[in-house]
Protein backbone atom coordinates (compact mmCIF):
# COMPACT_ATOMS: atom_id res chain seq x y z
CA UNK A 1 0.00 0.00 0.00
CA UNK A 2 1.20 3.59 -0.58
CA UNK A 3 1.18 5.05 2.85
CA UNK A 4 1.15 8.72 3.79
CA UNK A 5 2.29 9.56 7.30
CA UNK A 6 1.52 13.39 8.48
CA UNK A 7 3.42 14.39 11.37
CA UNK A 8 5.12 18.09 11.70
CA UNK A 9 7.96 16.96 13.52
CA UNK A 10 8.97 13.31 13.47
CA UNK A 11 12.26 12.92 15.43
CA UNK A 12 13.05 10.77 17.90
CA UNK A 13 13.64 12.79 21.33
CA UNK A 14 9.66 13.51 21.18
CA UNK A 15 7.50 10.85 21.86
CA UNK A 16 4.90 11.29 19.23
CA UNK A 17 7.52 11.92 16.82
CA UNK A 18 9.70 8.73 17.66
CA UNK A 19 6.25 6.96 17.55
CA UNK A 20 5.83 7.65 13.43
CA UNK A 21 9.43 7.05 13.07
CA UNK A 22 9.17 3.58 14.59
CA UNK A 23 5.90 3.24 12.62
CA UNK A 24 7.56 4.65 9.12
CA UNK A 25 10.27 1.84 9.41
CA UNK A 26 8.14 -0.65 10.44
CA UNK A 27 5.41 -0.29 7.47
CA UNK A 28 9.01 -0.39 5.03
CA UNK A 29 10.46 -3.10 6.26
CA UNK A 30 6.89 -4.82 5.52
CA UNK A 31 6.92 -3.98 2.33
CA UNK A 32 4.44 -0.77 2.26
CA UNK A 33 5.38 2.35 0.23
CA UNK A 34 5.70 4.79 3.09
CA UNK A 35 5.96 8.60 2.60
CA UNK A 36 6.88 11.08 5.52
CA UNK A 37 5.36 14.77 5.08
CA UNK A 38 6.88 16.65 7.76
CA UNK A 39 8.89 20.03 8.91
CA UNK A 40 11.21 18.14 10.89
CA UNK A 41 13.08 14.59 10.74
CA UNK A 42 15.51 12.24 11.75
CA UNK A 43 17.03 10.04 8.80
CA UNK A 44 14.98 6.95 8.58
CA UNK A 45 16.46 3.52 9.24
CA UNK A 46 14.73 2.02 6.06
CA UNK A 47 16.32 4.35 2.68
CA UNK A 48 12.90 3.58 0.55
CA UNK A 49 10.90 5.60 3.02
CA UNK A 50 10.26 9.11 0.65
CA UNK A 51 10.28 12.25 3.51
CA UNK A 52 7.98 15.41 1.50
CA UNK A 53 9.56 18.00 3.62
CA UNK A 54 7.62 21.04 3.97
CA UNK A 55 9.58 24.78 4.27
CA UNK A 56 7.92 27.78 5.72
CA UNK A 57 9.07 30.57 8.51
CA UNK A 58 6.24 32.03 10.30
CA UNK A 59 6.04 33.43 14.00
CA UNK A 60 3.21 32.36 15.79
CA UNK A 61 2.34 28.56 17.08
CA UNK A 62 -1.22 28.50 15.25
CA UNK A 63 0.49 30.18 12.29
CA UNK A 64 2.58 27.02 12.34
CA UNK A 65 -0.55 24.89 12.08
CA UNK A 66 -2.45 26.93 9.90
CA UNK A 67 0.61 26.35 7.18
CA UNK A 68 1.26 23.65 8.07
CA UNK A 69 -1.88 21.97 7.33
CA UNK A 70 -2.10 24.17 4.18
CA UNK A 71 0.91 23.16 2.56
CA UNK A 72 0.02 18.95 3.60
CA UNK A 73 -3.12 19.55 1.30
CA UNK A 74 -0.93 20.66 -1.41
CA UNK A 75 1.05 17.36 -1.34
CA UNK A 76 -2.41 15.66 -1.26
CA UNK A 77 -3.48 16.88 -4.20
CA UNK A 78 -0.14 16.28 -6.21
CA UNK A 79 0.13 12.82 -5.32
CA UNK A 80 -2.77 10.09 -4.56
CA UNK A 81 -2.31 7.52 -1.87
CA UNK A 82 -4.02 4.16 -0.42
CA UNK A 83 -4.10 5.68 3.33
CA UNK A 84 -3.41 9.47 4.34
CA UNK A 85 -2.55 8.44 8.99
CA UNK A 86 -1.96 11.97 10.45
CA UNK A 87 -1.05 12.17 14.08
CA UNK A 88 -1.82 16.10 13.99
CA UNK A 89 -4.79 17.41 14.05
CA UNK A 90 -5.57 17.36 10.00
CA UNK A 91 -8.87 16.91 8.69
CA UNK A 92 -8.43 15.60 5.52
CA UNK A 93 -6.80 12.13 6.26
CA UNK A 94 -8.69 8.51 6.34
CA UNK A 95 -6.84 7.87 10.15
CA UNK A 96 -6.06 9.99 12.93
CA UNK A 97 -4.37 8.61 15.49
CA UNK A 98 -5.00 10.75 19.14
CA UNK A 99 -1.66 10.54 20.29
CA UNK A 100 -1.39 13.60 22.30
CA UNK A 101 -4.79 13.15 23.89
CA UNK A 102 -7.54 15.99 23.78
CA UNK A 103 -6.83 19.66 23.77
CA UNK A 104 -9.83 20.06 25.18
CA UNK A 105 -9.60 17.89 27.94
CA UNK A 106 -5.78 19.21 28.82
CA UNK A 107 -7.26 22.71 29.26
CA UNK A 108 -9.77 21.59 31.61
CA UNK A 109 -7.21 19.66 33.90
CA UNK A 110 -4.52 22.33 33.80
CA UNK A 111 -6.18 25.34 34.67
CA UNK A 112 -6.79 24.22 38.09
CA UNK A 113 -2.99 24.57 38.52
CA UNK A 114 -2.58 28.01 36.65
CA UNK A 115 -2.69 31.50 38.23
CA UNK A 116 -5.63 33.35 36.84
CA UNK A 117 -3.30 35.85 34.82
CA UNK A 118 -2.44 32.75 32.92
CA UNK A 119 -5.69 31.72 32.17
CA UNK A 120 -6.86 34.73 31.33
CA UNK A 121 -3.98 34.98 29.00
CA UNK A 122 -5.07 31.72 27.39
CA UNK A 123 -8.63 33.08 26.11
CA UNK A 124 -6.56 35.70 24.25
CA UNK A 125 -3.88 33.19 22.74
CA UNK A 126 -5.44 31.74 19.26
CA UNK A 127 -3.76 28.96 19.10
CA UNK A 128 -6.25 27.23 22.03
CA UNK A 129 -9.08 28.69 19.46
CA UNK A 130 -7.45 26.61 16.42
CA UNK A 131 -7.00 23.38 17.98
CA UNK A 132 -10.07 23.22 19.66
CA UNK A 133 -12.07 24.06 16.30
CA UNK A 134 -10.12 21.50 14.31
CA UNK A 135 -10.25 18.87 17.48
CA UNK A 136 -14.10 19.39 16.76
CA UNK A 137 -14.32 18.37 13.02
CA UNK A 138 -12.32 15.63 13.18
CA UNK A 139 -14.28 13.74 16.11
CA UNK A 140 -17.63 15.52 15.19
CA UNK A 141 -17.13 13.43 11.34
CA UNK A 142 -18.96 10.09 11.76
CA UNK A 143 -17.65 8.25 9.35
CA UNK A 144 -13.78 9.96 8.07
CA UNK A 145 -11.02 9.60 9.62
CA UNK A 146 -11.25 7.01 11.33
CA UNK A 147 -9.66 7.97 14.43
CA UNK A 148 -8.00 5.79 17.22
CA UNK A 149 -6.47 5.87 20.88
CA UNK A 150 -3.39 5.12 22.32
CA UNK A 151 -4.91 4.12 25.68
CA UNK A 152 -8.60 3.25 27.41
CA UNK A 153 -7.96 6.61 29.05
CA UNK A 154 -8.17 7.91 25.73
CA UNK A 155 -10.95 6.69 23.95
CA UNK A 156 -13.11 7.54 27.46
CA UNK A 157 -12.15 11.48 26.66
CA UNK A 158 -13.28 11.02 23.39
CA UNK A 159 -16.47 9.64 24.35
CA UNK A 160 -17.11 12.27 27.08
CA UNK A 161 -16.27 15.17 25.26
CA UNK A 162 -17.52 14.57 21.58
CA UNK A 163 -19.72 11.19 21.66
CA UNK A 164 -17.67 9.02 19.33
CA UNK A 165 -18.16 5.62 20.07
CA UNK A 166 -16.10 3.48 17.73
CA UNK A 167 -12.58 3.80 18.58
CA UNK A 168 -10.08 1.53 18.38
CA UNK A 169 -7.49 1.29 20.97
CA UNK A 170 -3.82 0.47 19.80
CA UNK A 171 -1.34 0.70 22.13
CA UNK A 172 2.18 1.95 21.49
CA UNK A 173 5.08 -0.59 21.18
CA UNK A 174 8.85 -0.38 22.12
CA UNK A 175 11.82 -2.39 21.09
CA UNK A 176 13.01 -4.28 23.91
CA UNK A 177 16.84 -4.74 22.06
CA UNK A 178 17.47 -0.77 22.86
CA UNK A 179 15.20 -0.51 26.20
CA UNK A 180 16.92 -3.70 27.77
CA UNK A 181 17.88 -4.53 31.36
CA UNK A 182 20.00 -2.36 33.87
CA UNK A 183 23.79 -2.44 32.68
CA UNK A 184 26.63 -2.47 35.69
CA UNK A 185 28.83 -1.29 33.34
CA UNK A 186 26.79 1.64 32.22
CA UNK A 187 25.59 2.38 35.93
CA UNK A 188 29.22 2.45 36.98
CA UNK A 189 29.79 4.86 33.78
CA UNK A 190 27.21 7.42 34.52
CA UNK A 191 28.01 7.57 37.95
CA UNK A 192 31.60 8.10 37.10
CA UNK A 193 30.61 10.88 35.19
CA UNK A 194 27.98 13.10 37.16
CA UNK A 195 30.55 12.18 40.21
CA UNK A 196 28.11 10.22 42.51
CA UNK A 197 29.51 7.50 44.44
CA UNK A 198 28.93 4.10 43.21
CA UNK A 199 25.84 2.77 45.24
CA UNK A 200 24.04 6.17 44.89
CA UNK A 201 20.60 5.72 43.72
CA UNK A 202 19.02 7.27 40.50
CA UNK A 203 15.53 8.41 39.78
CA UNK A 204 14.80 9.29 36.23
CA UNK A 205 12.06 11.06 35.06
CA UNK A 206 12.12 11.50 31.33
CA UNK A 207 9.86 13.64 29.36
CA UNK A 208 9.78 17.78 27.94
CA UNK A 209 6.76 19.90 28.52
CA UNK A 210 7.43 20.23 32.92
CA UNK A 211 4.46 21.77 33.94
CA UNK A 212 2.25 18.41 32.37
CA UNK A 213 4.62 16.11 33.02
CA UNK A 214 4.46 17.38 37.06
CA UNK A 215 8.30 17.80 37.49
CA UNK A 216 6.77 20.61 39.82
CA UNK A 217 5.06 18.55 42.03
CA UNK A 218 7.89 15.67 41.53
CA UNK A 219 10.68 18.04 43.14
CA UNK A 220 8.93 19.01 46.44
CA UNK A 221 8.29 15.36 46.74
CA UNK A 222 12.02 14.41 46.32
CA UNK A 223 12.98 17.21 48.72
CA UNK A 224 10.94 15.29 51.28
CA UNK A 225 12.64 12.08 50.99
CA UNK A 226 14.32 11.28 54.79
CA UNK A 227 17.92 13.20 54.82
CA UNK A 228 19.93 9.88 55.07
CA UNK A 229 17.45 8.49 52.01
CA UNK A 230 18.42 11.62 49.90
CA UNK A 231 21.97 11.77 50.83
CA UNK A 232 22.59 9.07 48.10
CA UNK A 233 19.73 9.59 45.87
CA UNK A 234 19.79 11.92 42.98
CA UNK A 235 16.97 12.59 40.32
CA UNK A 236 18.07 12.71 36.38
CA UNK A 237 15.92 14.68 34.83
CA UNK A 238 15.73 14.55 30.75
CA UNK A 239 13.77 16.38 29.01
CA UNK A 240 13.83 20.37 27.13
CA UNK A 241 11.74 22.98 28.47
CA UNK A 242 12.22 26.24 30.23
CA UNK A 243 13.96 25.44 33.98
CA UNK A 244 14.25 28.95 35.69
CA UNK A 245 11.48 28.10 38.33
CA UNK A 246 12.26 24.26 38.61
CA UNK A 247 16.02 25.70 39.32
CA UNK A 248 14.96 27.79 41.63
CA UNK A 249 12.51 25.69 43.54
CA UNK A 250 15.44 23.27 43.56
CA UNK A 251 18.07 25.89 45.37
CA UNK A 252 14.94 26.88 47.95
CA UNK A 253 15.10 23.14 48.69
CA UNK A 254 18.49 22.84 49.15
CA UNK A 255 18.54 19.96 47.28
CA UNK A 256 20.43 21.34 43.89
CA UNK A 257 23.70 18.67 44.57
CA UNK A 258 21.02 16.40 44.28
CA UNK A 259 18.87 17.18 40.95
CA UNK A 260 20.66 16.83 37.51
CA UNK A 261 18.77 18.62 34.39
CA UNK A 262 20.31 17.29 31.51
CA UNK A 263 17.90 18.49 28.65
CA UNK A 264 16.81 16.73 25.84
CA UNK A 265 19.30 13.50 24.81
CA UNK A 266 19.04 11.56 21.63
CA UNK A 267 20.43 8.26 23.61
CA UNK A 268 17.95 8.05 26.72
CA UNK A 269 18.29 4.11 26.94
CA UNK A 270 21.68 4.60 29.09
CA UNK A 271 20.02 6.51 31.70
CA UNK A 272 17.23 3.64 31.63
CA UNK A 273 20.08 1.32 31.89
CA UNK A 274 21.92 3.12 35.16
CA UNK A 275 19.07 4.13 36.60
CA UNK A 276 17.08 2.27 39.56
CA UNK A 277 14.02 3.95 39.43
CA UNK A 278 11.49 5.90 36.64
CA UNK A 279 8.94 8.27 37.57
CA UNK A 280 6.22 9.88 35.80
CA UNK A 281 3.96 12.14 37.55
CA UNK A 282 2.11 13.74 34.65
CA UNK A 283 -0.86 15.82 35.50
CA UNK A 284 -1.98 14.32 31.65
CA UNK A 285 -0.75 12.08 29.67
CA UNK A 286 -2.56 9.86 26.68
CA UNK A 287 -0.21 7.13 27.40
CA UNK A 288 3.84 7.76 27.23
CA UNK A 289 6.13 6.06 25.23
CA UNK A 290 8.37 6.62 28.39
CA UNK A 291 6.11 4.35 30.11
CA UNK A 292 7.37 0.98 27.75
CA UNK A 293 10.59 2.08 27.65
CA UNK A 294 10.94 2.40 31.69
CA UNK A 295 9.18 -1.14 32.11
CA UNK A 296 11.20 -2.69 29.10
CA UNK A 297 14.45 -1.91 31.14
CA UNK A 298 13.67 -3.64 34.17
CA UNK A 299 13.02 -0.55 36.30
CA UNK A 300 11.18 0.33 39.00
CA UNK A 301 8.31 2.35 37.86
CA UNK A 302 6.08 5.01 39.16
CA UNK A 303 3.19 5.81 36.90
CA UNK A 304 0.82 9.03 37.83
CA UNK A 305 -2.96 7.22 37.72
CA UNK A 306 -3.60 10.00 34.94
CA UNK A 307 -1.45 8.54 32.50
CA UNK A 308 -2.63 6.50 30.34
CA UNK A 309 0.35 4.01 30.46
CA UNK A 310 -1.09 3.38 33.99
CA UNK A 311 -3.77 1.00 33.05
CA UNK A 312 -1.43 -1.65 31.65
CA UNK A 313 0.65 -2.17 34.79
CA UNK A 314 -0.95 -4.08 38.17
CA UNK A 315 -0.01 -2.05 41.33
CA UNK A 316 2.83 -3.77 43.50
CA UNK A 317 3.51 -6.57 40.79
CA UNK A 318 5.08 -4.73 37.73
CA UNK A 319 4.67 -1.52 38.42
CA UNK A 320 3.25 1.54 41.42
CA UNK A 321 0.36 3.94 40.80
CA UNK A 322 0.84 7.56 42.09
CA UNK A 323 -2.85 8.09 42.87
CA UNK A 324 -2.35 11.99 43.29
CA UNK A 325 0.65 13.03 41.19
CA UNK A 326 0.00 16.76 42.71
CA UNK A 327 0.72 15.30 46.05
CA UNK A 328 4.44 15.33 47.53
CA UNK A 329 3.96 13.53 50.64
CA UNK A 330 2.30 10.61 48.16
CA UNK A 331 5.47 10.94 45.96
CA UNK A 332 7.90 10.88 48.17
CA UNK A 333 6.38 8.12 50.22
CA UNK A 334 6.33 5.69 46.82
CA UNK A 335 9.79 6.68 45.56
CA UNK A 336 11.13 5.69 49.59
CA UNK A 337 9.15 2.51 49.20
CA UNK A 338 11.14 1.71 45.78
CA UNK A 339 14.47 2.68 47.30
CA UNK A 340 14.14 0.44 50.37
CA UNK A 341 12.25 -2.49 48.39
CA UNK A 342 13.92 -5.52 49.12
CA UNK A 343 11.98 -7.62 46.29
CA UNK A 344 13.39 -5.54 43.19
CA UNK A 345 14.41 -8.60 41.38
CA UNK A 346 10.68 -10.07 40.65
CA UNK A 347 9.07 -6.42 39.95
CA UNK A 348 11.62 -5.64 37.50
CA UNK A 349 11.36 -9.06 36.02
CA UNK A 350 7.52 -8.85 35.65
CA UNK A 351 8.01 -4.94 34.20
CA UNK A 352 10.24 -6.55 31.52
CA UNK A 353 7.94 -9.39 30.79
CA UNK A 354 4.43 -6.90 30.42
CA UNK A 355 6.62 -4.59 28.28
CA UNK A 356 7.51 -7.64 25.80
CA UNK A 357 3.84 -8.11 25.20
CA UNK A 358 3.68 -4.45 23.11
CA UNK A 359 6.26 -4.98 20.58
CA UNK A 360 7.09 -2.75 17.48
CA UNK A 361 5.78 -5.33 14.87
CA UNK A 362 2.28 -5.75 16.90
CA UNK A 363 1.70 -2.57 16.78
CA UNK A 364 2.45 -2.17 13.40
CA UNK A 365 -0.02 -4.86 12.54
CA UNK A 366 -2.49 -4.07 14.15
CA UNK A 367 -2.79 -0.37 12.35
CA UNK A 368 -1.81 -2.41 9.24
CA UNK A 369 -4.88 -4.29 10.05
CA UNK A 370 -6.96 -1.21 10.10
CA UNK A 371 -5.54 0.20 7.16
CA UNK A 372 -6.56 -2.63 4.99
CA UNK A 373 -10.07 -2.17 6.47
CA UNK A 374 -10.28 1.39 5.95
CA UNK A 375 -8.93 0.92 2.32
CA UNK A 376 -11.63 -1.93 1.42
CA UNK A 377 -14.10 0.50 2.77
CA UNK A 378 -13.18 2.92 0.31
CA UNK A 379 -12.75 0.80 -2.57
CA UNK A 380 -16.75 -0.49 -2.26
CA UNK A 381 -17.51 2.63 -1.63
CA UNK A 382 -16.04 3.82 -5.45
Amino acid sequence: MKIALVRSSVLRTGGVGRYVWHLANELSRFGHDVHVITRKYDYFANNSIQVHKIHFHVPFSFLKVIFFNNRVKRILQRESYDIVHSFDRFVDCDLYRAGEGLHKEWLSVSRKYLPVWKNLLRLLNPLHFLLLSLEKRIFSISSTPIVTAISKRGREEIYRHYGLEKVPVIYNGVNPDEFSLPDDKVRSSLRNELGLPEDASLVLYVGGGFFRKGLSFLIDGFSKLPIETKKKTFLLVVGRGSLNSYMKKVRRYDIQNNVFFLGSLDDTSRFYKASDIFILPSLYEPFGNVCLEALSSGLLCIFSSRCGGAEIITNDKNGFILEDPTDPNEISKLLNHCLTLSDRESISKSARDLASEFSLELNMKETEKLYFEIYKNKKDKS
